[in-house]
Parts: C-alpha cells; sequence; structure tokens
C-alpha cells in the first residue's frame, strides 16, 4: 500500500480551509522521495500542492522534511534567489501549497546554465560556516549511497547474490583514495541540483531567472557537488565543450592550487554521484514498479565507464568483480527478488 493512499479527505480539507476548495487538481510529478505535487488550477490562477510524508511519520528521514524545506526556503529567499513562495503549511498531515513559478525546466543552452552556475557562486559567497546546521555531507545517506552500485547492481550482473566481502573491498578502496585527497571547502550543498529542479523564467532578471526547487535535503560538504551534479546529469547530456566552458567560469577567480582542489575533488563526488544513482535506479524500480528511471542506466553506464579510468584501483576491483559497462543487464522483478538482498541499502 502506498502512503498516498487514502488521503483524499485529508488533501481535500486542506485545499478548503485555504480557499481551494473548487480547484482542479492534476498530478504533475511525484520525486524520488515519498513526495508528489499537483497543479491546481481555479479562475486563471494557479498553485502548487506539495504532498508529503509528514515530519511526525515513522518513514520521515532526514533531508525530506517539511520544516527543512520552510527553513532553508527562507534563507535562500532571502540572499535573493527564487524560491517559490509558501502560503500555507501543514506539517502534521503533510502538505504544502506553493506558489506555481511554472513547468519549464533549465534549457540546456550556455545562457541558463550559466546562470544556474551563478546561483551556486551567490550561495557559496552568502553561506558561512554551517549557518543552517545543515547534516554534514560525510557520512550520510547520500555519501554512503556509493554502496549501491555493489550491493543492488553487482547481483544482476553476476546473476548471482554478493558473498559478503564485496562491499568491504569496495570501501577500502574509497577509503585510501579519500584518505589521499587535499582539503576541499565546505558549503552548502543543494544535493539533487539538476535541470529538472531548475525552473527557467526568462522574464525575471539575473540569478532570479532560475527558479529552484527540491532543496529540502540540502546538506554541508565539498563545494563541487552540487556542480556535478547538474554537470554530469544523468537525464541529459551536457556537451564537452559546454562542461568545460562552465567549469573554468566557476574556477576563472580562484588559484591554480584551488583549481587543482576543485578538480581532484570534481572527479570523486561525480564518480560517487554515479556508483549511487547505479543502484539507486534499481531500488526505485523495485519499490515502485516504474521503469521510466531504468531509461537512464546508459547514461549512468557512459560516465562509470569514463570516470573509472582516473582511478585505477576501483576500476581493478570492477574488472574482478566482473563489471561490464558496455552492457546492461536484465533487470526484473524476479531478478531482484532472487539476486539482490532484502536489506541491500
Amino acid at each position: 500500500m502506498s502512503f498516498f493512499d487514502g488521503r483524499d479527505d485529508l488533501r481535500r480539507d486542506f485545499l478548503k480551509q485555504n480557499g481551494w476548495a473548487d480547484a482542479s487538481a492534476a498530478l504533475i510529478a511525484q520525486d524520488w522521495a515519498a513526495r508528489r505535487y499537483w497543479r491546481l488550477s481555479s479562475n486563471d490562477n494557479t498553485r502548487i500542492l506539495m504532498e508529503s510524508v509528514p515530519d511526525n511519520h515513522p518513514d520521515s528521514t532526514p533531508g525530506h522534511k517539511i520544516s527543512d524545506m520552510v527553513k532553508i526556503g527562507q534563507w535562500l529567499s532571502s540572499i535573493g534567489l527564487h524560491v517559490p513562495d509558501i502560503e500555507s503549511v501543514d506539517q502534521y498531515n503533510g502538505f504544502v501549497l506553493l506558489e506555481d513559478i511554472g513547468s519549464q525546466t533549465l534549457p540546456l543552452q550556455i545562457e541558463p546554465y550559466e546562470t544556474a552556475l551563478e546561483v551556486l557562486q551567490k550561495i557559496h559567497i552568502e553561506y558561512h560556516g554551517n549557518a543552517l546546521d545543515l547534516p554534514s555531507y560525510k557520512g550520510s545517506r547520500v555519501d554512503e549511497g556509493k554502496r549501491r552500485i555493489i550491493e543492488q547492481l553487482l547481483p544482476l550482473i553476476r546473476g548471482s547474490k554478493n558473498n559478503g566481502d564485496e562491499v568491504s573491498q569496495y570501501l577500502k578502496i574509497w577509503g585510501e583514495i579519500e584518505a589521499n585527497l587535499p582539503d576541499c571547502p565546505q558549503t552548502f550543498l543543494h544535493i539533487d541540483y539538476h535541470a529538472e529542479n531548475i525552473m527557467w523564467l526568462p522574464d525575471d532578471r539575473g540569478i532570479r531567472r532560475c527558479g529552484i526547487l527540491d532543496y529540502q535535503g540540502a546538506h554541508y560538504g565539498p563545494l563541487p557537488y552540487d556542480l556535478t551534479n547538474l554537470l554530469e546529469d544523468i537525464r541529459r547530456d551536457v556537451s564537452a565543450d559546454m562542461k568545460d566552458a562552465l567549469l573554468s567560469r566557476f574556477c576563472e577567480d580562484i588559484s591554480t592550487e584551488e583549481k587543482e582542489i576543485f578538480k581532484t575533488w570534481y572527479k570523486v563526488l561525480a564518480l560517487q554521484f554515479h556508483c549511487r544513482v547505479a543502484g539507486q535506479l534499481i531500488k526505485l524500480f523495485q519499490i515502485r514498479g516504474d521503469q521510466k528511471h531504468l531509461e537512464y542506466m546508459p547514461r549512468v553506464f557512459g560516465y562509470l565507464k569514463n570516470e573509472l579510468s582516473a582511478f585505477p584501483a576501483l576500476q581493478s576491483l570492477f574488472n574482478d568483480l566482473g563489471f561490464d559497462f558496455d552492457i546492461i543487464p536484465e533487470i526484473t522483478p524476479d531478478r531482484i527478488s532472487d539476486f539482490v538482498a532484502q536489506d541491500a541499502f
């Protein structure tokens, strides 16, 4: 049974209390968390209704709380960024009534991407220390999620259950890689900064042309992380020339030493991101039975194949374990049930 089953009366009551009882409601999205969105329409006016696992629910998890959304949204707005205005909140039942900032996602063009980059630069300028007491990236579920490529994907590649040693071997190599990394500037991380969470508002001005969504999972961590999500996107291909231009612009005012630190961390974080997502796509399919996200797997495999060349120890382990990033394994409910551990991360 889905969390959202049996909530029609609660939703109608919330809309009635906020003057939207007669609005038509179209389900427009359900993201990777237990959260979904409706577009409300009434007399040429629109709003967005977010329906989420309430903060007090046993299934509520860090990074997906309505209270975090309110707190972080207020700060982003205070520094001049465009986030949807929050008109009404019911944390107990899990509803938020939001400004509708449109549905035009970030165009795959240099100017919109430059603006999205400027948004990150603005955040990095304004964010001092860990001002919002955000969870640390290091040791978070996002960071630990890099193990998903072994726990979720490897059994499907080999057609057999893991024997118990694969994850420890894999994490040992990551520990050695991370132990040799230089110190990296730490800052506010949106954590899910990609084109579908950035609405393009061309009639606005400056950085406010980017409307920022889905920021409630923000963390405090290594500066290049959000750029890896934006430029190494699993949903679309950012050209090499465009990527190089944007990275050069992002780094144009820092020293040569700082650029090298940035590049080193960027490579590490991009690989960790794709290792996490490679397994997360399978987990989403297992939970929801929705094959849409599996369409991203070929692009993820392409990233992994290219990125591993910079990490010989990991590439050697993947080769020994039987990974072949030229072949997508068969991903079916039966194979997941047969080969992937029930408690896989």
